[in-house]
């Protein structure tokens, strides 16, 4: 899809295609892409420009930091509508049919899939997925690492937070494929492997009460947001709950914490 639109756009020479493990016997991603792997490419004794294709939201952001923001550039199919007047950021990927509109702000490795619009005076943050004949509507505004599902309509003035983290006591071996259908963050109890059997042994200790809220402050600078939102089921949640601004305890809080009135929130459950 991306290699596609870079070859279609023509703004450069040629277009290589890289991943870090390469099937057998595939040298070619389409007619006239060379798919090689990743280092090999990062070697090459030629000026280059570079774009991160993968889906993962925090795996592409992953990516597009360790190779540096300077040789990044962004790919628009040529059947793509992007106005004069937005602003988009390097990395970015604009399918065919899809439609950036005047005035719209685009962060850094954004994706705009297909038939995807991004309104007037809408803003995505960096690392968001707009999947395909999604709707951002005009001055709604996205944080990082956000993914609009395909047909979704975010509605006009909305504001939506930066990240979903599913923290739980429970076991990877069955939340993982949840949280990557979801493309949302994990953090759990780990079980060990060997040779790609699992052993039946921890890899981490349970997940639950002062080590769920230590897990969490390892991975995330909590000050760094404008607030921090926590949902919990059970006594085992309370270290967690303690770390939010605001806080839910199912069977004992009556309300849900309003969301309307706050940006840049990360959501911990």
């Amino acid at each position: 899809m991306v290699a596609e639109a870079a070859l279609l756009q023509g703004a450069w020479a040629s277009v290589i295609a890289c991943a870090r493990s390469l099937p057998a016997n595939l040298t070619e991603l389409l007619p006239g892409v060379k798919l090689v792997e990743r280092d090999t490419a990062l070697q090459m004794n030629t000026r280059m420009a570079l774009h991160v294709a993968i889906g993962n939201n925090a795996a592409r952001q992953t990516e597009a930091q360790a190779l540096g923001q300077n040789l990044l550039v962004s790919v628009v199919h040529p059947q793509a509508c992007v106005s004069a007047f937005s602003q988009m950021s390097v990395g970015c990927f604009v399918a065919a049919g899809a439609v950036v509109a005047p005035a719209a702000k685009l962060g850094m490795g954004i994706i705009v899939n297909h038939g995807a619009v991004i309104d007037h005076d809408a803003e995505v943050g960096a690392f968001s997925h707009i999947a395909q004949r999604a709707s951002v509507c005009g001055h709604a505004k996205l944080g990082q690492r956000v993914l609009i599902g395909s047909g979704a309509v975010v509605l006009s003035s909305v504001v939506l937070g930066d990240d979903v983290v599913l923290v739980s006591a429970s076991i990877d071996i069955y939340l993982k494929y949840v949280c990557e259908i979801l493309s949302i963050d994990l953090i759990c109890t780990q079980v060990e492997q060997d040779q790609h059997r699992y052993t039946g042994h921890y890899l981490t200790a349970d997940c639950s009460c002062e080590y769920k809220a230590q897990r969490i402050q390892e991975k995330y600078a909590l000050d760094s947001y404008h607030a921090v939102y926590a949902y919990g089921n059970s006594i085992e949640d309370k270290q967690m709950l303690s770390l939010a601004n605001f806080s839910y305890l199912v069977g004992t809080d009556l309300s849900l914490p309003d969301l309307s009135e706050t940006s840049n929130h990360r959501q911990i459950s």
